[in-house]
């Protein structure tokens, strides 16, 4: 999926960025593990956990963590 903006996301993740989130069912946690790629490169991986197990709120907040991360590896990218 692409790491497209909700309509309160800041900051918004550049065209070329994506997202594959897998899940998994530990005990009564819903666990996302997403990777980010960059043009079908992996840059990061993210893991979280919901405790309600509802998949859609685990990844608005995986999704929201990988537009932080790239936001914050584009300004190291753009400093060094």
């Amino acid at each position: 999926m692409n790491i497209h903006p909700s309509p309160t996301a800041s900051p918004m993740a550049p065209a070329g960025w994506t997202m594959d989130c897998s899940f998994e069912n530990v005990n009564s946690l819903c666990q996302c593990i997403c990777i980010v790629f960059l043009q079908g490169k992996v840059m990061c991986s993210i893991s979280m956990t919901e405790s309600n197990g509802d998949r859609d709120a685990v990844r608005l907040a995986a999704a929201e963590r990988a537009r932080a991360w790239v936001a914050d590896f584009l300004k190291r990218s753009n400093s060094a």
